[in-house]
């Protein structure tokens, strides 16, 4: 959702792609000197936008499915269940 916003605000030109002195916090995904369209060329903010928010929104989306499944209580009771049956218990 975080890169999605970030192409909203510019397209909207509430957050424009250069914002003058501050080249960095401008919100352009890509370096203006760089003619490809790879991860080496990404700039700060779509350093920032592309890679940090996406795998801290895939980190949450993992997080918060095992919570919903009550997976830390599953886990402990399958650990008890299988020394219940290996006679350790």
């Amino acid at each position: 959702m975080a890169d999605l916003t970030r192409h909203v605000l510019e397209d909207l030109n509430v957050w424009p792609e250069h914002m003058g002195y501050h080249y960095y916090w401008g919100a352009g995904e890509y370096r203006d000197n760089c003619s490809e369209e790879t991860m080496h060329c990404l700039s700060l903010i779509g350093v920032l936008f592309t890679i940090v928010a996406t795998y801290l929104g895939f980190t949450c989306l993992v997080i918060g499915t095992m919570w919903n499944a009550n997976i830390v209580d599953k886990l402990k009771e399958i650990k008890q269940e299988w020394k219940r049956l290996r006679g350790m218990a």
